[in-house]
């Protein structure tokens, strides 16, 4: 093989490397950039639906002051939608970035494993555009569907798990050539998504175990399908 070849060979070997590495930069530069929106006001901005956000703010009071969700006070919410505004509220300091603070925080996590799941597995023409809807649906304070406008961190549990939920979908396309990774990393993103689910709203967690039991199926059954027609080799004369 002359040099020109070896050197074509290493560039289209490099290629979805580097593809791989920015593309994923990128991602974790829009989660940045949404927490810092997000962390660095410290305020909570909030038009509708007051009384949801108090149910937040008081139990990041009860937790600040040593109670345990469902064991001092009880909601049909997971404990993970008062723990978050607590740690907004430890690192702020003040009510007014607990919930912000919270979410910047939470935004930050879900863009490390979009990284992760979406740059080894989408293009970045389609993959960066999903990767940012997903995550701008966990930051906005905003209810999808609704006037544009009307803010609030109400229901955020609600935007946490379709974000949630997407990301594990995008785990059941298969790697691009040349993306690597490993299996552990990969079962360490789908054991977040899932926890974060099952944490935040138990709706979302069952829902997300069932389409991992039936990733995890799927891909068994394809590993144990023999192919309908096995072609050998001719035998040497």
């Amino acid at each position: 093989m002359t040099e020109t070849g070896r050197s074509v060979l290493a560039e289209s070997a490099s290629a979805p490397v580097l593809q791989l590495i920015w593309s994923r930069a990128l991602i974790v530069g829009m989660g940045c950039v949404l927490a810092g929106l997000l962390a660095l006001p410290g305020r909570t901005a909030t038009t509708k639906y007051v009384n949801d956000l108090f149910v937040f703010l008081d139990g990041a009071h009860r937790i600040a002051h040593g109670q345990v969700p469902n064991v001092d006070f009880h909601s049909s919410l997971g404990p993970l939608t008062f723990y978050l505004p607590a740690a907004g509220y430890g690192l702020s300091g003040n009510m007014g970035g607990a919930m912000p603070v919270g979410m910047a925080i939470l935004v930050l996590l879900l863009a490390v494993v979009a990284a992760e799941i979406v740059g080894r597995r989408m293009h970045w023409l389609v993959g960066l555009p999903l990767a940012m809807f997903l995550l701008l649906i966990a930051a906005a304070p905003a209810n999808p569907g609704e006037r544009v406008g009307e803010l609030t961190f109400a229901m955020f549990y609600n935007r946490v798990g379709w974000a949630a939920l997407g990301l594990l979908q995008v785990m059941y396309l298969p790697r691009l050539p040349g993306a690597g990774g490993s299996r552990g990393v990969d079962a360490a993103c789908a054991s977040f998504l899932v926890v974060l689910t099952l944490y935040t709203k138990i709706t979302y967690g069952v829902v997300a175990l069932a389409f991992l039991f039936f990733m995890l199926s799927t891909v068994v059954r394809w590993r144990g399908r023999r192919p309908l027609l096995a072609l050998s080799p001719p035998a040497s004369q």
